[in-house]
């Protein structure tokens, strides 16, 4: 299956990885280079309950508040506080694995496996000490068919291969292996539960209940609850690129529909109300989901890494969400809970309604910049990850990122895997960063929460630096982590004394350049100020390298939010700065300097979105007109306003929302 190689590379470095420190990269994901004063050692790093585990190749290194991992024959493992031992890792040479029940006279009881892609093992063998195993046991192990419990253990049972709880209540994990030979399955009666990851990357094309049992139900190898109000799992590898949701449910679990990759249209019935974290996630080949007017809650993570998605709609009648251009929002626009990946634009501007950029709302996006509204406080955790990739550019997207003075935390990685980003401007009123606040001052005791909630810009570039305010979170984080600081110079206007400045990434200037600003009024706009900014070094005007930060003083006497900004090029043409008031100064992001015009009038009058033929109203004509475009008929249509979904692109999407929104799908 094709997906293996995803997960390996994509899950395996959001789960496992995400605690190494900043100079631990994605490919040396497990073994890394650490300097202790004259000597090299080479350490390998696991994670138990926030620690940082560590093991030297020729001596045993405890980092601050760590454990130390120490090898015995094959196994890798660690002694845990009740003296223990959990074992984390094991070669590769055997297809059959047993695990010790003891190791140097201390016993088993701990199997946590970070990560067996690449084993080679058909089989293991769990002994009667182990009491608890890792969750996500040999998930990634497309060769393992059989796992074999010890009949004296306590905890856990198996039958087939297959590993339960003791009593066969539980599913705990079916093998990738076993599923590729007996892709389907049919569960025990006694069975209550399914781990989340229990069948989690096998090749299953059905899973089925009995009627005797008194958990579940199956209809069509799909598995539901007995009620079949709740929908439990899809299998993987079911056929079928259409599927629709029975109507009685109201309630889609945790992961449902994860790794589905043949579905490309997935119809969610009226009447639900609940969808759990990742419950469509990875599911590739869906373009657009209806959220109906029922729904009341859908978890951050719901519909994360679906790379071919497009569009989110919302029925208009739903009273807790909203669809605007296809993102998807809570209802009053205040959280945005979801950008779709597929939906691939140069540029997008968060709305200034929002407050919260959600979990995972970005992550795989196919964007080149996110511009920030001035009123954007929480950036969730893995909000970005893995975001750019905008025309398949990863050299070209998604380089920097300025975030507004509304930021108050980033959470933990919120910018991971962002390869290309390598500036991120910060500023001073940032209180918590990840794992750094004002507060954190001991940087050795901080390496106890080293662990997955921690670094915020894991696997960026590899030149990352953050630009911030000396003495902030920001300068505090980049020490803890290794990252380059830069304290933001600031030039400002003392010639003219206008109250320009203007915030500059390091090298974005000569160190001897000096910024210009000639403040004047214009007969064409009587009503707006226009600044002539200008850069000079040298004797010589210049343009800046790369994106900066440019800060106008609101007008004297004025208030509001309301103030424009416009670029004017020297044939008189206008562009939307798309700037943003914070605090007593109007804000836009440039990379060349000229004529500038500050208004609260709107220059550009905007397209009246559907009104393809330009006649001042949307009606069947424009739906006609853009079909007859699309057909390849020899016409002209106003191109800004036929691009429904704002994507940069006019196509067949676009003519689809339109007939959506001429039917009333929309408000």
């Amino acid at each position: 299956m094709k997906f293996k190689n995803f997960l390996a590379g994509a899950l395996t470095l959001a789960l496992t990885a995400a605690f190494l420190p900043a100079n631990v990269s994605a490919e040396t994901m497990k073994v890394a280079e650490v300097k202790l004063g004259a000597e090299t050692e080479r350490l390998s790093y696991v994670s138990s309950e926030g620690n940082i585990m560590a093991v030297g190749s020729d001596t045993d290194i405890a980092l601050p508040n760590s454990v130390v991992v120490e090898k015995f024959g094959d196994f890798s493992y660690y002694e845990q506080k009740d003296g223990t031992l959990c074992i984390t890792d094991y070669s590769d040479t055997e297809e059959n694995i047993v695990f010790p029940s003891e190791i140097k006279g201390k016993t088993v009881t701990y199997v946590r496996i970070q990560d067996d892609t690449y084993k080679n093992h058909v089989s293991v063998k769990i002994p009667a000490s182990v009491t608890k195993v890792d969750i996500s046991l040999f998930s990634l192990n497309s060769k393992l068919k059989s796992i074999i419990v010890d009949e004296n253990n306590k905890n856990y049972a198996s039958k087939d291969g297959i590993l339960f709880n003791k009593d066969f209540t539980e599913l705990v994990r079916y093998p990738s292996g076993k599923s590729v030979e007996e892709p389907e399955y049919t569960l025990p009666d006694t069975v209550k539960t399914i781990i989340s990851s229990g069948f989690f990357c096998t090749e299953m094309t059905a899973v089925n209940a009995t009627e005797n049992n008194t958990a579940f139900s199956s209809l069509d190898g799909v598995l539901l609850s007995k009620d079949k109000t709740e929908f439990v799992l899809y299998p993987t590898c079911k056929t079928g690129k259409e599927y629709t949701i029975p109507e009685t449910v109201t309630y889609i679990n945790y992961s449902a529909f994860v790794l589905c990759f043949e579905l490309e249209t997935v119809i969610l019935p009226v009447g639900l109300k609940t969808i759990k974290e990742h419950a469509f996630s990875q599911c590739e080949n869906i373009t657009s989901l209806v959220i109906p007017s029922t729904v009341t809650e859908i978890e951050t993570g719901a519909f994360s890494y679906m790379s071919g998605l497009e569009n989110m709609f919302v029925d208009i009648n739903n009273s807790n969400y909203r669809d605007n251009e296809g993102i998807l929002f809570s209802k009053d626009e205040t959280v945005l809970v979801l950008y779709p990946p597929k939906k691939s634009v140069a540029s997008y501007t968060i709305p200034n309604t929002v407050e919260i950029v959600g979990k995972n709302a970005f992550a795989y996006a196919e964007i080149g910049e996110v511009i920030f509204g001035k009123n954007v406080s929480v950036i969730e955790s893995s909000a970005f990850n893995m975001s750019g990739r905008y025309s398949g550019k990863w050299d070209e997207s998604f380089t920097s990122v300025i975030l507004p003075d509304s930021i108050k935390t980033i959470e933990s990685f919120a910018f991971a895997n962002c390869r290309q980003l390598a500036s991120v401007t910060i500023p001073a009123g940032l209180e918590r960063l990840s794992n750094v606040t004002m507060d954190t001052d001991n940087y050795n005791g901080m390496m106890n929460y080293v662990n997955f909630s921690t670094n915020a810009f894991y696997n960026t570039s590899d030149n990352l630096v953050i630009h911030g305010t000396p003495g902030t979170v920001s300068e505090k984080y980049a020490i803890f982590w290794g990252i380059q600081f830069n304290a933001n110079p600031v030039l400002s206007d003392d010639k003219n004394d206008t109250g320009v400045n203007v915030m500059l990434p390091e090298g974005a200037v000569p160190a001897d350049t000096a910024l210009n600003v000639e403040k004047t009024t214009s007969e064409d706009y009587p009503d707006a100020v226009v600044y002539n900014i200008s850069l000079v070094s040298g004797g010589k005007p210049i343009q800046p390298s790369a994106k900066v930060s440019v800060r106008i003083p609101i007008p004297e006497g004025a208030s509001g939010s309301d103030f424009r900004v416009y670029y004017r090029d020297e044939n008189g043409k206008l562009t939307d700065m798309k700037a943003v008031v914070s605090g007593n100064y109007i804000v836009f992001t440039t990379d060349h300097f000229s004529k500038y015009i500050v208004t609260i009038e709107q220059l550009i009058p905007d397209a009246i979105t559907g009104d393809v033929n330009n006649d001042k109203s949307v009606n069947d004509r424009d739906s006609i007109s853009l079909d007859r475009y699309l057909g390849d008929w020899d016409i002209e249509i106003f191109l800004e306003a036929a691009d429904m979904n704002g994507d940069g692109k006019v196509n067949d999407q676009d003519s689809i929302i339109l007939a959506r929104t001429l039917a009333g799908w929309y408000e």
